[in-house]
This record gives C-alpha cells, structure tokens and sequence, in this order.
C-alpha cells in the first residue's frame, strides 16, 4: 500500500530521462501529492558527507516539510528518521536541510509535504557517489606535523622521568644508573613510538588508496563505426574488466530506449542523439545519422535496475561521409551548424526563443533555461510529443568537461524513480527488476501504437528546464522537440560568469 501510494504521488508527473558528466547536483520538479515542488539536491564531493536537500514548495497552508535517503535494496528498517526542514528567512517557500549520506550508491531522496491540503510523497533518485579525494591544507599539515613532534617530545619526556626518579624517595638526586635507564628506556619508547606512527601511517596510506580507487570516473566505452550499404554503423562496446571492477547491475529501458547515445563534435560544431540498440549487456549498435567529419566525444546515457543512472563516455573519429546515411531509429536527430543568438529560426519557420533576461547568469546559481516557440506572426505554438515529453536540452561546456541531458522535469530519471518505487523483497536476485521493466515498457509501447498516441498530441511550445551551470565558461545548448512529425534542433551559446567569493 505504502509503494502505491508513493506511486500515485508522482503519476501526474512526467519524470524524465537524465545523464551528467561535471554536472552533479539533482534538479527535480515535480508533485508531493497536492503540492508542486522543486527539489535541488547538492552533492557533496566526498562520501561520507552531508547532502545539502532545497524544497521549494508552492502553495498555502504547508505546515511542516521532511526529508531522508533510502538507499537502493537497504528496505524501510535501514533508512534513517526523516529530518525536518527549515524554512529559509525571507522566502516563505523555501525549505533546506543538510542529510548525511554514509556511502555511495542510489538512493530515493524522499521528500513529505504537510499542510492544509493533506500529506504527499514526492520520490527524487539520487546517485551518491564521491568525485574527489580531500586533501590537507600545506599550512594545516605543518601545523599538525610541529604539534605532534611537540607532543612526542613531551611523551618522551614523561617516560623518561618517570623511569629516573620514580622510585627515589624525595629530595635524593638520580644516581648514574638511573640516569642510564632512563635514556635506554626513552631509546625504546622512541622506537616504539616511530613503529607506531609508520604502521598508522601505511594503514592510512592504504585507507587513502581504497578511497581513491572507490572515486567515480565514468566509464569509458570503445566506440566504433562501420560503413555497409550506404550506411554508417556505431557501437558502444564496454570491456569485461569494467564489468568486473563495478557493481555491474542489469540496464532498464527509460522511455523506450536501452540507450540515449549523444556524439558531439569537439569543436561543438555538431551533434547527434541516436537510441542504438542493445546487442547483449555490454554491446550497443545502430546507425549513425550523417554528420560532418571531425574528432567527436560519445556520451552514453543509461539507467540500471538499482535506479543508477550513469553517462558513459567514449571518443570517434567521423571520417567522410559513406554517402546517404539514414537513422535506424524514428527518434534519432542530428544538427550541424553555428547559433543564431537568442532566437532561433528553424526551417519549418518558427522561431525558438531563450527567456533568460538581460541578467547575468552565474555559475551555481540556479537558473531556469526557458524557451518559447512561435509562428513567423509571433503566436505561440504547440509541438509534439518526442520520448514522451514536450522537448529535450543538451548542455555542454566548450571545455568538454560538462555534459546534461536535461528534461522539463529536471535531472532525474523515470526508471530510476520507479526502480526505487516499484522494488519489493522479493527482487533480490539480480535481473528480476529489468525483466518486469522489459516487459512492462512493450506493453507501453504497443498500447500507445494501437492507441495511436505515439505522437498526435498537442503540447504547449513553451519549453522550461530547471538547472543551475557548475562552473564558469562558454557552454553551447542545444533545444530538441518534434514539430510536424519531424525532430527538430535549436542551438544556443551562453556565457556563464563565476560566483563571487564568499564573505569571510
């Protein structure tokens, strides 16, 4: 009852697919029942360490706001109490708390609105995973070095006392021989004390190596391409030694599709979003869209039964094009070509323009992308469904050091939320879960086809994805959405300026 329930809380949502590389922090708009929220997960850089959780609810009447981690396969009996929020002075709407995270892996980040209107449950999936190992402060570790000799001197010094003149009655002085013992005995607690201080420091030489190796890189597939038939073929190919050397957990669709396979030119000149199939659970192939040579990054977006929802990376040389190169799947798209500014005229004749206003944007600051389509008259304008969703946006950093794979909902992942909802005991055995995901998103698909929903529905042109950049630079956006049965790609440029250094 409770997993249907928590289910209904978010049925009125269109959670959607996600993917990030430098670009860790979880944005997630949604419903807790009754009330809309937007819920911003910070993560931290190590693990263990504090989350930091901002709910901003809409509505009147929320009278108390809570939050806690349920890690994946950890049950109700793991999870931690709920921690109550705070409201944040000066916005009524806005709720904070810091939750600990004691290892990696996924969670569901649960978050409980109470109020007038009654209680609701709004599920976000949360990958925790540490990026970095922390390193000592040089000032820090002189400090600590001299202190520590201090106090190795004082011990030394006690030791050796203790041993001249602990048995001498008052008032006599140390003869020779205790004088002797006392330095044979501060000899031996020396040596014992170095001992000490050389095993501690192997075991934390190896401590700090086990941490650094439980550091998360993306894992970097093998990505080639065939030419056959007048078509480019490409495979995403990941090694066995990566399988082995991760908890490796069977891949879920997420909107249809085993993969979402972005190949973006290093020069951001170009890209193509193509859904590859999946061959056996380390190998992914189809067709690759015609796109301009060059040296290209591959990000890979996929999503496991655990609710783990990763970009795997690889690189690929496009060489000339083998002549006519079509999509193998209806839902592929590719662009080539420079941006146009803030409005972007597309060739069916609608103009897609970014809202951003004429202020700064800042990097960590949380900052809407929105966007408006309309016709050549300037009357808003509706599109189509792709994926199940109004559009989609791209967001990468000339640096190639930042990849999102963004959705009007946010960062989060559909499968991982239901993953994380839908799980019961019973589920233990790995692939149970993907197999009921398997079958269950077919039926979706055939449902819709008979339906013939696939794509008559009419969406509103007005496109908004909740995000903040996590660092400075140039960063290029790409904005897709299906318009007259056909996919279709705007581009954008954004400078984002650094944040001000925080008052000491």
């Amino acid at each position: 009852m409770q997993r249907a329930a928590l289910a209904a809380c978010i049925a009125s949502s269109a959670l959607l697919a996600s993917g990030h590389v430098g670009s860790p922090d979880t944005f997630f708009e949604g419903a807790a029942g009754p009330y809309p929220v937007r819920v911003i997960i910070r993560a931290p850089a190590v693990i263990p360490a504090r989350a930091e959780v901002i709910v901003r609810v809409s509505g009147s009447g929320v009278s108390a706001v809570s939050a806690a981690p349920y890690i994946w396969n950890g049950g109700e009996k793991s999870a931690p109490p709920p921690d109550q929020l705070t409201r944040v002075v000066g916005d009524s709407t806005l709720w904070s708390v810091q939750l600990w995270i004691m290892q990696a892996g996924s969670y569901s980040v649960r978050v409980h609105v109470d109020g007038s209107a009654g209680k609701g449950t709004a599920v976000v999936p949360y990958v925790a995973a540490a990026t970095t190992v922390l390193t000592m402060d040089p000032k820090m570790g002189i400090g600590l070095a001299a202190f520590g000799l201090f106090l190795v001197a004082g011990l030394l010094t006690i030791v050796g006392a203790a041993t001249r003149e602990s048995t001498l009655d008052p008032g006599l002085d140390p003869d020779a021989a205790s004088r002797s013992r006392s330095w044979i005995v501060r000899g031996v607690a020396a040596v014992i004390i170095t001992t000490l201080l050389v095993l501690g420091r192997l075991w934390w030489d190896k401590e700090n190596e086990a941490y650094a190796r439980g550091v998360y890189t993306p894992v970097e597939g093998l990505v080639t391409t065939r030419d056959s038939a007048g078509t480019r073929l490409i495979a995403f190919g990941i090694d066995t030694a990566t399988m082995n050397q991760r908890r490796w957990a069977p891949f879920i669709p997420d909107h249809g599709k085993m993969m979402h396979l972005f190949v973006v030119r290093e020069d951001l000149g170009a890209v193509a979003h193509v859904h590859p199939r999946m061959l056996d659970s380390l190998n992914f192939a189809g067709a690759l869209p015609s796109v301009p040579a060059g040296r290209y990054r591959v990000f890979a977006d996929v999503v496991r039964e655990t609710g783990y929802a990763e970009t795997m990376i690889g690189k690929l040389d496009v060489k000339a094009e083998p002549g006519a190169t079509r999509a193998s799947d209806t839902d592929d798209a590719t662009f080539s070509g420079a941006t146009g500014g803030n409005a972007v005229t597309l060739d069916d004749g609608s103009v897609l323009t970014w809202e951003h206003g004429s202020g700064a944007i800042v990097a960590g600051a949380e900052a809407p992308l929105t966007f408006v389509l309309r016709d050549k008259a300037g009357a808003a304008v509706t599109v189509e469904p792709y994926l199940g969703m109004a559009g989609h946006a791209l967001v990468v950093r000339d640096s190639l050091d930042v990849f999102m794979h963004l959705h009007p909902i946010g960062t989060t992942s559909m499968a991982a939320q239901q993953a994380l909802i839908q799980r019961t005991d019973a589920d233990t055995a790995r692939g149970a879960l993907a197999k009921r995901f398997v079958a269950a998103d077919s039926a979706r698909a055939s449902h819709a086809a008979m339906a013939g929903m696939a794509r008559g529905d009419a969406l509103p042109g007005n496109l908004a994805f909740p995000y903040a950049f996590p660092r400075a630079g140039h960063y290029r956006v790409w904005v897709q959405f299906r318009r007259g049965g056909v996919v279709r790609t705007a581009p954008f440029d954004v400078t984002v300026e650094a944040a001000p250094p925080k008052a000491s």
